[in-house]
């Protein structure tokens, strides 16, 4: 399996932890466990920082073949959630992964089935682009 590949594949199984994760957080709110819901965020960012790496590492080329996911936005959401200045609510946090981790595992999935059927994407991409390896 290529980094690629194994990077989609693990994007593919990550909404389960990330679900989970917010369901705690909520819970803990909900039972108003401070402690507990602090804990439930800094797992549920320790998820999305795992996933940010692996997004990372997807070539743009690739990822434009899935235009309708927001890849450099979910990219970019731990930076934000960690800030100091930036308090992570239990219900609009688990109301705005819910869109982004309903569409990972197909999109995924998608761009897995993609490089499968297209061995030669990536060369692909730099004709397109102009990019000749000449």
């Amino acid at each position: 399996m290529t980094p690629v590949e194994d990077q989609l594949m693990f994007l593919s199984k990550s909404p389960e932890k990330v679900r989970a994760a917010a369901g705690a957080m909520l819970r803990a709110s909900l039972r108003r466990a401070p402690e507990q819901e602090r804990a439930a965020f800094l797992v549920l960012l320790g998820h999305l920082e795992e996933m940010a790496r692996a997004i990372d590492q997807l070539p743009p080329a690739l990822t434009r073949h899935e235009p309708g996911f927001p890849w450099r936005e979910l990219s970019r959401l731990p930076g934000l959630l960690s800030r100091s200045d930036v308090r992570a609510d239990a219900k609009v946090l688990r109301r705005t992964l819910e869109w982004p981790m309903h569409h990972l595992r197909p999109a995924a999935l998608r761009l897995n089935t993609y490089m499968s059927f297209h061995p030669d994407w990536a060369s692909g991409e730099k004709e397109a682009a102009g990019e000749s390896e000449e």
